[in-house]
């Protein structure tokens, strides 16, 4: 889960942003510029060891973090308004106090989580990450009724012929009956919640990630440190495989390496150069 990671990176963010837009380190316009007199800023101290806020703009996490952690999330709060679907709140707290009872007690939980942030502020994060989980799983819900449906009977067939065993068995425990009296129109409703289900789990990642990707925003950070000599701006790409260039070698270059009892894989020659 990733909580624990978040909250106390979160909290600092937020620290250190309200510190940074009440103080004089930046100029009233966008985008801001941050001086020179903030880069020593001091936000923690270990030993003797000063942590100041241009270490951490200096660490692509922190890009990262507010890319993925406050931008991203955001454009999902916007976009399950947009679609009219929301969270019920209850059932949010009903699943932060069931993980909660997991440790015993609430103190038992902070212990766990061993962050330095107050408590008030793991229990917001907490409950964020929960609110955002549910609000995604809401937008996916919404985009499988309003594109996916109905499912097509042939793929609730085709569906039943692979896992008709299994959900005998499996329907026949839960009903009490003979795995033979369970019928497709028996399984039907389950086999629709499946199908769904697998949609969403196979489609999540892309789909978010699409809609990222189709909503301008503009990232005020990097201007902050635009012509910053002594900073250097990382920079965030979506993830995705590169593909490597292939190896390209002369005959006499391959001689030499098979001389060495070296040997190149022919997947990375190229066709013509061998």
């Amino acid at each position: 889960m990733k909580i624990t990671r978040l909250t106390f990176t979160l909290g600092l963010l937020l620290l250190v942003s309200g510190l940074i837009l009440g103080s004089a380190c930046v100029e009233p316009v966008r985008p801001y510029v941050l001086g020179a007199e903030c880069d020593n800023f001091v936000l923690a101290r270990v030993g003797e060891v000063d942590i100041t806020l241009l270490d951490l703009l200096e660490k692509p996490q922190t890009f990262s973090l507010i890319q993925e952690g406050l931008i991203t999330n955001e454009i999902i709060r916007q976009e399950a308004a947009r679609r009219g679907v929301d969270v019920d709140m209850d059932f949010i707290q009903e699943q932060i106090d069931n993980m909660i009872a997991g440790y015993g007690t609430i103190d038992n939980f902070l212990e766990q989580v061993g962050s330095a942030m107050p408590s008030t502020l793991v229990l917001d994060d907490v409950r964020d990450y929960f609110v955002m989980q549910e609000l995604k799983n809401q937008i996916l819900n919404h985009e499988w009724e309003t594109t996916r449906t109905p499912i097509p009977e042939t793929e609730i067939m085709y569906h039943w012929s692979e896992s008709e065993t299994m959900y005998k068995q499996v329907l026949s425990n839960e009903m009490g009956i003979d795995p033979e009296e369970v019928t497709l129109e028996i399984a039907r409703e389950r086999m629709k919640e499946d199908i769904k289900q697998a949609w969403i789990g196979e489609n999540s990642l892309t789909f978010f990630l699409d809609l990222r990707l189709a909503v301008d925003y503009e990232f005020y950070l990097f201007d902050a440190l635009n012509g910053r000599e002594h900073v250097v701006v990382p920079e965030i790409e979506d993830e995705h495989e590169v593909e490597e260039e292939p190896v390209v070698l002369t005959p006499e270059e391959r001689a030499a390496l098979e001389a060495e009892g070296t040997h190149m894989p022919i997947e990375e020659l190229i066709p013509g150069n061998n």
